[in-house]
């Protein structure tokens, strides 16, 4: 990558989770059916087969209250990783962004770097609105960011609350979405091996496609008042973007792998957790199998931009990933936008 050295994972963390609030299928499908809505006969296995989901977290949390935690989670696991000799006024730089932001303004990183104690005097902040594809974006212009600058340090954080704050009950799409936080530290180091950590990313914007999502009863044009609740809707596209995801997101990393010289599938997918069936497709195509495309799918729902972050946290710190492993991580969001970066485990 340019500038050379290496960025990589200083520490990984996630708000972590009140086993109290996680809401399974049938609880969803109940409150549905409560608001009039025809699930034509579905129960919580139809929805577990369909979509991968079994649970996911309706939390009492804000989105920046989760950013925040996570961040907490991580700068701590960068402490733990480091000996101790890391503390938030070593941040230069904080990312976030979102689907579900608490506030159009002001931005959550800003929240974020003044909660931590960032020192402002040396540290810059902003947010990323690409929907389920901002947390990745936001940390591949932190890493470009802290390469041009020389910043050592990053904060890529993110908060999102579409299960609770942006989910209308008027459709089965209300089965989808839960509520997380995820971020990670980044260490920049001029010195570093650059075939390890960061080694290749690319992003992609798709405006032809930007009407197929919108963030209903979130923004100040007036045909938000029309409705009755806030949603993150696909807008009765979710077929052709279920489709465009798995044909061009499959296309983008494999053109990514091919253009930085390598010929093996990578040894783990890690993809935004849109559905089970969507990113197993994806994997399929790049020839990694199932047990190697890495969710929290299952108990988690669909965390949109934080779903790449806390999968990264849960297997990190599972010890999943051996020196060497390379991680093709993609995100895709409204707009239509891709991300796709790979790693290699350092």
């Amino acid at each position: 990558m340019e500038n050379g050295g290496c960025v990589r994972f200083a520490g990984l963390g996630e708000s972590r989770v009140v086993e109290a609030e996680l809401v399974t299928n049938d609880e969803v499908l109940a409150i549905l059916v409560e608001h009039g809505v025809d699930t034509r006969g579905k129960n919580g296995a139809d929805t577990e087969d369909l979509v991968g989901i079994r649970t996911r977290w309706w939390s009492r949390m804000s989105s920046t209250e989760h950013a925040l935690e996570a961040s907490r989670a991580a700068i701590a696991d960068a402490a733990h990783r480091n000996g101790g000799a890391f503390d938030a006024s070593m941040i230069e730089l904080v990312h976030s962004g979102g689907s579900s932001p608490d506030n159009v303004f002001p931005a959550c990183a800003c929240e974020v770097q003044g909660a931590l104690g960032v020192p402002p005097e040396t540290c810059e902040a902003r947010d990323v609105s690409l929907a389920c594809a901002s947390w990745l974006d936001a940390l591949l212009l932190a890493a470009s960011r802290m390469r041009a600058k020389g910043f050592r340090y990053g904060l890529v954080a993110v908060g999102e609350c579409v299960g609770t704050r942006l989910n209308a009950p008027t459709s089965l799409s209300y089965c989808l979405w839960g509520d997380a936080g995820g971020a990670v530290v980044l260490e920049y180091d001029p010195a570093g091996d650059p075939a390890y950590g960061l080694v290749a990313d690319k992003a992609i914007s798709d405006g032809q496609y930007a009407s197929w999502t919108r963030s209903l009863k979130l923004g100040t044009h007036p045909d938000h008042a029309a409705y009755p609740y806030p949603d993150a809707s696909m807008l009765d596209k979710g077929r052709d973007i279920h489709r465009y995801a798995i044909r061009e997101v499959s296309k983008a990393i494999a053109k990514l792998l091919a253009d930085h010289g390598f010929s093996d599938p990578p040894d783990y997918l890690v993809p935004h957790n849109a559905n089970l069936g969507m990113v197993h497709q994806i994997g399929k195509r790049l020839g990694v199998p199932e047990e190697r495309v890495l969710t929290r799918i299952a108990e988690r729902g669909n965390t949109s931009s934080a779903s790449i972050p806390i999968t990264l946290a849960h297997y990190a710190g599972a010890g999943r990933f051996r020196r060497g492993d390379l991680l093709a991580i993609t995100s895709f969001g409204g707009g239509m936008a891709i991300d796709v970066a790979l790693y290699r485990w350092p």
